[in-house]
């Protein structure tokens, strides 16, 4: 396999270097296309440099559980990283606004049902003083409903 892929930038090499010996004109080069391995003509070794895009293999997209605005970045771009380590943290203000208005309304939920249970206690109080007022005849039937 080895002495495929070296025959094969031999061989590349070999034709680069014939054509650019040619007088014609060089056919245009599209801009979609990949840049040109470019070699020494003569080369003593059988390395050679190429120049090009660098494709990822192992590139994962990152994904957040809310949107929001990016606080701080804790990892670099070229920093290796683990399953589970922390890469960001978001701006969490909007999130403690809301839970705290939501505590607030809890509080006020709370005090809402304080206020309505005195209030059955007054009424019933003033259910049962009726009745004793009913029993002794002191009301009429319409009075204590």
């Amino acid at each position: 396999m080895a002495k495929q892929v070296t025959f094969t930038v031999l061989l590349a090499a070999s034709l680069t270097a014939w054509v650019g010996c040619d007088s014609s004109r060089p056919a245009p080069v599209q801009a979609s296309s990949p840049k040109a391995v470019t070699l020494p003509a003569a080369a003593p070794s059988p390395s050679f440099v190429a120049s090009g895009p660098l494709v990822v293999e192992n590139q994962v997209d990152v994904a957040a559980l809310r949107d929001g605005v990016v606080a701080q970045i804790k990892v670099d771009a070229d920093a290796p990283v683990r399953k589970g380590q922390l890469l960001g943290l978001l701006d969490d203000r909007q999130i403690a606004a809301d839970k705290e208005a939501a505590d607030a309304k809890v509080r006020s939920t709370e005090h809402d049902l304080q206020g309505w249970e005195g209030e059955v206690k007054v009424l019933q109080t003033d259910r049962e003083r009726a009745e004793k007022m009913w029993e002794a005849q002191l009301i009429t039937k319409q009075d204590l409903d």
